[in-house]
């Protein structure tokens, strides 16, 4: 008797199948990101995040009622800077933890010893913080709770500082889990993307880009919805993507992604309530800059960059956006060039960064870690191609989303020019992959049109079970070898 090829595969179908549900995704998020997450929180020195003491500057100032910040005039160099008040007890204990520098330094059984001994004191310092102080507050809420939670509980500041790590963390968890349960396709895309040890390293930190990252698979997921069923979900994403946009402005082109599917009822009302949801970032920014916001100073002065329309005798000790955007009209094929100029010349880089190097982009993973994650990255991302569902999407949609991706890929690039490179360079300095984390979600939204799917649910579950499959694995293999790695390099 003769056996079908296909009856032999059945019980695999059928395995695939069962665990094709996307609660035991969630499930499996939940888990690794809560090990892995508090393994990093409680592991990782305070302050050895890229960022982290503005980041959580900004934070514990909002305690003081530091909504913006104000501009201060640094006793030492003479310059103007930005600033947030912070609690003095704060302040030192991520002072200890970097007091033999940033990257790959040792923290002693002394320095922890200090950390652990700080005191409430009642002080509060001047702390500057000139490239967060701009960004809206509402992301930082987990941490600035934690930090205040703690003080009214009477823990000692270290284990406040710690408490409000951990509640970045779990607002991280919470928006991924939803963002895997809501969404209607891309749970392959989605649970990669959120299990990449940069990812979780951020969440279990005070960076809000963390945050930023966890909102933005949510917002993709709520926009995976149909806009004639679930309206509200739709007006949630949007509700989210300003929050992120008024944290970091050149996000912005991803608040249109709400138009898709073109082919909706009322496309040009969509378009004019979207467009006003983007006033509110546009005040915010201006008023930042307005009250608070300053040039990055360097201390060793410059010449300005051969973009620069002015004279080039000039010695510069600051990085004036005004000054960049003279050189951007100057030159306006620059506008295009320098982004892809520097995607084209650092790709691997920012693909590693994105992946996962850690710290202050000085602790590097092995080898395999990084060709793992990039073959799980794109194993996820071929599954989303091939398992959404069949709809009124067309291939118009895909690009119209790829348009959008691609302008937030270019505002992000001309905003670190603008804002981290000297003046009138002909390069872009200050691009870490992780801004990327960002716009990978909206990705989902470039599948091609309903005929490269299959029909049924149920086959389309499978695949996307199937293409998240080398990811869980990775998350398993990093829940065992990231602690081993930060143990090595930081004690």
């Amino acid at each position: 008797m003769s056996i079908s090829p296909l009856r032999m595969f059945q019980p695999l179908c059928r395995l695939v199948s069962a665990l094709a549900r996307p609660r035991r995704l969630v499930a499996l998020f939940l888990c690794f990101g809560l090990a892995t997450g508090t393994e990093l929180a409680f592991l990782v020195p305070i302050g050895q995040v890229a960022d982290e003491p503005c980041q959580m500057a900004r934070a514990d100032g909002l305690l003081y009622g530091q909504l913006l910040g104000h501009r201060v005039i640094d006793p030492l160099q003479h310059h103007v800077s930005s600033a947030v008040t912070n609690n003095a007890a704060v302040v030192r204990i991520w002072q200890l933890m970097l007091e033999n520098g940033e990257g790959n330094k040792r923290v002693s059984q002394a320095q922890m010893a200090q950390a652990r001994a700080v005191r409430w004191s009642g002080r509060t310092t001047l702390m500057d913080c000139p490239n967060t102080v701009a960004y809206f507050p509402a992301l930082f809420l987990p941490a600035t709770i934690g930090l205040g939670a703690g003080w009214l509980a009477g823990l000692s500041p270290w284990r406040t500082v710690l408490l409000g790590r951990v509640l970045m963390l779990a607002a991280f968890l919470a928006m991924g889990a939803a963002a895997l349960a809501l969404a209607r396709w891309g749970h392959a895309l989605l649970f990669a993307m959120l299990m990449l040890p940069m990812t979780v390293s951020l969440a279990a930190s005070f960076n809000v880009d963390g945050q930023m990252i966890g909102a933005a698979a949510l917002a993709a997921a709520l926009l995976t919805s149909d806009p004639e069923r679930e309206p509200a979900r739709r007006w949630l994403a949007a509700a989210l993507l300003v929050l992120m946009i008024m944290t970091k402005p050149p996000y912005m082109p991803l608040l249109f992604i709400g138009l898709l599917p073109l082919a909706q009822p009322r496309w040009r009302a969509v378009l004019a309530r979207l467009s006003l949801l983007a006033v509110p970032s546009l005040v915010w920014l201006g008023v930042a800059h307005h009250v608070s916001a300053a040039p990055i100073y360097h201390v060793a002065p410059y010449h300005p960059g051969p973009l620069w329309p002015g004279r080039h005798d000039l010695w510069l000790t600051t990085i004036d956006p005004a000054a960049g955007l003279r050189s951007l009209i100057a030159h306006p094929l620059a506008v295009a060039l320098l982004p892809l100029h520097a995607l084209a010349a650092n790709a691997p880089l920012y693909l590693r960064e994105a992946i996962g190097t850690l710290g202050w982009l000085s602790v590097i993973l092995p080898r395999w870690d990084y060709q793992g994650w990039s073959l799980a990255l794109l194993v996820a991302l071929l599954g989303t191609m091939l398992a959404g569902p069949a709809d009124r999407r067309s291939a118009g949609d895909a690009g119209f989303a790829a348009l959008l991706v691609l302008g937030g890929v270019l505002a992000m690039m001309l905003a670190v020019y603008l804002s981290w490179t000297y003046t009138g360079y002909d390069r872009i300095d200050g691009i870490q992959g992780r801004y990327f984390l960002v716009i990978l979600p909206f990705l989902l939204f470039l599948r091609p049109g309903p005929g490269w799917r299959p029909g049924t649910v149920a086959s389309r579950q499978a695949i996307e079970t199937l293409a998240a499959l080398p990811a869980a694995v990775m998350a398993l293999a990093n829940l065992a070898v990231l602690p081993q790695i930060l143990a090595r390099i930081f004690y």
